[in-house]
């Protein structure tokens, strides 16, 4: 047996970022776990997504109405299906701003084709090979 499917490895940015800002597997489970939640320094019931090589990640609002939209409202029947995690550009609101890039966790599927830019929406964000992680 490999122990380390058995290693708690948690998909935060800064493990991402340590993957070069994307991750790729398939889910094993979605369960309902009580963590901690960092900024109100209390535990709290989340959705806790696990992976078939044990990696979790604690999916977002964002990545949990995208997985909702493509996968459906039941967890169940997300189990066996591919799923990227990666790291994408948070939006400005300030052109002029020049503090760091700030990133956010998103999701991708694998399974299904990608949709098609409109002329004149916004550019793809920068390719994770091409992002400067310093």
């Amino acid at each position: 047996m490999d122990m380390r499917r058995h290693l708690k490895s948690w998909l935060t940015i800064p493990t991402l970022r340590e993957r070069g800002g994307t991750y790729d597997g398939t889910i094993a489970s979605v369960r309902e776990e009580e963590v901690r939640n960092a900024y109100k320094q209390a535990r709290e019931l989340q959705p806790v997504i696990a992976f078939e090589d044990g990696a979790r990640v604690i999916p977002n609002i964002g990545m949990r109405r995208e997985l909702v939209a493509h996968y459906g409202p039941d967890t169940d029947h997300w189990v066996g299906r591919p799923l990227q995690v990666f790291l994408r550009p948070m939006a400005r609101h300030n052109p002029d701003d020049t503090k760091p890039v700030r990133y956010e966790k998103a999701v991708a599927f694998p399974d299904q084709p990608q949709p098609i830019s409109e002329p004149g929406s916004p550019a793809p964000p920068p390719a994770v090979d091409q992002i400067n992680w310093s």
